[in-house]
């Protein structure tokens, strides 16, 4: 019986010991996250989009062709674009692309926060990190607030339904709804404790500058109503960055046919992110401007002149004074030279 149990003794620690070694082993194809250079990096999220589907039609600048709306089963983009509120929109959207997708960049933005100290590397680095992915985080939180909640409103704010605050790190986490004022308090708090690590210019223009954290302060001091902030915060942006990409000159270069613009050379980018999806230029071939958008261009001007399109017969209805963005997104704004 004693020989049997050393023998059993044995066998456990030697399969512990086994199971140890493997564990240290890092699976073919995996990347082991372990020094604050790679939290920081981590930051860097090239194809980052927000897709806006289901509702780029509840704008009042975007026009629908009369051939998706006449005659179609009612979809939500129809329902949306003709505010036809007698119908349930719920029924129609089982869920939306953007929620999900801005709440996967959220639990990435917390993964770094909540990691990024306990990482191999500098502390300058590791504030760094945190700070990009606060600022990040604030973002994506005012997104989907202001997508899925009521305006902000100072009166009702405090009782006034939002949205479920993510501050952490936690796979089993249950969050509950905040109000409308709780959340504008949380990504305020983060913008404040980010801007004091944040360069004014950062590695490539995937991570946020001081120029965007101070141009993000200043929108969500407007969307409070606190217009005295905004402005002391728009002009703090501005005197990091108050360069205005020449189209004129551009112009007269040739255009986005001529000559392709990278993100990464235009001054104007602060930080860049799509807003549809990597391809985003392309599907704009689809969603023409309304014509009273296209009115206020009038004719003399180099945007309107160098991207976009009145003439198409198959992307637009003719006769109804539309336009639609015509210059494919590998010519202008894309961050791949192709």
């Amino acid at each position: 019986m004693k020989k049997t149990h050393i023998i059993m003794l044995l066998l456990v620690m030697f399969g512990a010991a086994s199971c140890e070694e493997y564990t240290d082993l890092t699976p073919k194809g995996a990347l082991v996250i372990e020094t604050a250079d790679q939290f920081y990096e981590m930051v860097s999220l090239p194809n980052r989009g927000y897709p806006i589907n289901n509702f780029q039609y509840l704008v009042d600048d975007q026009w629908m062709k009369e051939s998706n709306v006449i005659g179609v089963t009612p979809n939500i983009n129809t329902i949306n674009f003709t505010f036809d509120e007698t119908t349930d929109r719920v029924s129609l959207m089982s869920g939306s692309s953007f929620y999900n997708q801005a709440y996967v960049y959220i639990n990435r933005w917390n993964t770094i926060i909540s990691l990024v100290d306990d990482s191999k590397g500098e502390g300058s680095t590791k504030q760094l990190a945190k700070a990009e992915a606060k600022i990040y985080r604030a973002y994506d939180h005012f997104l989907l607030v202001n997508h899925y909640a009521k305006g902000y409103d100072p009166q009702t704010a405090a009782t006034d339904g939002g949205i479920c605050i993510m501050d952490k790190f936690d796979l089993e986490a249950q969050p509950s709804k905040s109000t409308v004022a709780q959340v504008y308090d949380f990504i305020q708090k983060d913008i404040e404790e980010a801007l004091p690590y944040l360069k004014e210019t950062p590695r490539d223009v995937y991570h946020p500058s001081l120029a965007f954290a101070y141009a993000f302060k200043a929108k969500v001091h407007l969307f409070k109503r606190e217009i005295a902030l905004a402005k002391e915060a728009a002009e703090k942006s501005l005197s990091y960055n108050n360069k205005i990409f020449d189209l004129v000159a551009y112009s007269a270069q040739g255009g986005p046919t001529a000559v392709a613009v990278l993100a990464a050379n235009n001054i104007e980018v602060l930080s860049y992110m799509y807003m549809t999806g990597y391809n985003e230029m392309n599907f704009a071939q689809q969603n023409i401007i309304s014509p009273e958008l296209r009115t206020l261009f009038g004719t003399n001007d180099a945007r309107f002149n160098l991207f976009f399109n009145t003439t198409s017969a198959t992307n637009l209805d003719l006769g109804s004074n539309t336009a639609y963005w015509a210059t494919q997104y590998t010519r202008f704004f894309t961050q791949r030279s192709e």
